[in-house]
């Protein structure tokens, strides 16, 4: 197995605690959504300061709730 493939294996395993662990908290899929919006929107405020690198850290930070919201609606039918 390549490096790759143990990365993206282990990043699966840890989506998928994530994904059970809010499904059964009943979290709405739409409050991961929304919280990753406005964390999206304070990162344009950083882009807009001219802040790239804590603006790029609070995007990568955003992306978690957008890989989280649609397997939890998925696995909250």
């Amino acid at each position: 197995m390549a490096v790759s493939q143990k990365i993206g294996a282990g990043c699966g395993y840890i989506l998928n605690a994530l994904v059970r662990l809010l499904s059964g908290a009943r979290v709405n899929p739409n409050v991961l959504t929304s919280i990753g919006l406005v964390i999206n929107g304070v990162a344009a405020v950083l882009f807009a300061r001219g802040d790239f690198w804590s603006a790029g850290i609070v995007v990568l930070c955003a992306a978690v709730f957008d890989l989280l919201d649609g397997p939890v609606a998925r696995h909250s039918k």
